[in-house]
Order: structure tokens, then C-alpha cells, then sequence
């Protein structure tokens, strides 16, 4: 799917959910943004991986410094993105600031587990937040089914 299409999807998908006008012109200014920084790049289409590299440009042009607005507004963005891209849904509910965890014990551990794995593979924390978020994602839809027994997600810990 092009960049031009999921982004206008997504803008027309906001406006339907009823925010605010000052909360959609600041989308409006991140999808701006983002379509500027995929087209010097020569990206046509969305995948998640530009969407990661759009959410870890977190240095301000004008300032060289890291920016907190860009964290959360281009990260929130590429959520929602990547949201449709492998769903072909929107997920817009609110996401909670500070720390996520599932709160079934066994993924809490593994979900802790694996952030700690990132941590040792990549200096940049909005990298480890951004993968971190996708298992986070997961688990929470694990436990929204209740696919597994958490003694098979117990088993499945020690297999990997």
C-alpha cells in the first residue's frame, strides 16, 4: 500500500473517531512529515520498517537535540501505520504512558525477558521501545484469547 493512500486512511480514520481539531492538525503535521522524510529516501510504499525508521528519527533539524514530541508523536504514528498494515484496522485506543506489561505472570517475565535481550542488542531505546511494543501487542492479544495454558507458555520460555 502506498504511503499517500495508508496516510490519508489513517487522517480520514481520525476525523471519523471524533478528535479534536488541534489533535488532527498535529497528525496532519506528522504525516507531512513523514511523507517528506520517505520521499527523500524514495519510499513509495509502506512497510513497517520505515515506519521504525521514522519513529527512531527522534533528533530535532532545527536544534540537533533529541526531541520528546517527535518520540511520542512519530511513534504513536508509526503505531497506528504498522497497526494497519498488518491488520488492515486502525488501533486507536489510548496507549498508556510509562511502562506496559501483560499482566499474566508467565509473559510479564518473558515480555521483561526479552527486554532486557533488546537492551543488549541496541543502544537506541526507541528501538527497544518500538520492537518491545509489537511483543507487547502480542501478548495482549495472547491473553485477550487465552490461546495458551500458561503452562505451555511456560514451556515455550524454555525452548527459546
Amino acid at each position: 500500500m502506498t504511503i499517500e493512500t495508508i496516510c490519508n486512511l489513517l487522517l480520514a480514520a481520525l476525523a471519523e473517531a471524533g478528535l479534536k481539531e488541534s489533535t488532527l492538525f498535529n497528525y496532519k503535521g506528522a504525516v507531512r512529515r513523514f511523507k517528506a522524510f520517505c520521499s527523500e529516501r524514495d519510499v513509495v510504499d509502506y512497510t513497517p520498517e520505515i515506519g521504525k525508521a521514522y519513529a527512531d528519527d527522534v533528533i530535532s533539524k532545527i536544534t540537533g537535540r533529541y526531541s520528546s514530541e517527535r518520540y511520542y508523536m512519530q511513534g504513536r504514528l508509526s503505531r497506528l501505520l504498522t497497526s494497519y498494515y498488518n491488520t488492515g484496522k486502525f488501533d486507536l485506543s489510548t496507549m498508556k504512558r510509562g511502562k506496559q506489561e501483560p499482566s499474566n505472570d508467565i509473559l510479564k517475565a518473558l515480555y521483561r525477558e526479552y527486554e532486557s535481550h533488546l537492551r543488549k542488542q541496541y543502544s537506541n531505546e526507541n528501538t527497544v521501545l518500538y520492537y518491545a511494543y509489537e511483543v507487547f501487542c502480542l501478548f495482549k492479544y495472547l491473553e485477550s484469547i487465552h490461546l495458551y495454558k500458561v503452562g505451555e507458555i511456560d514451556n515455550l520460555r524454555h525452548h527459546c
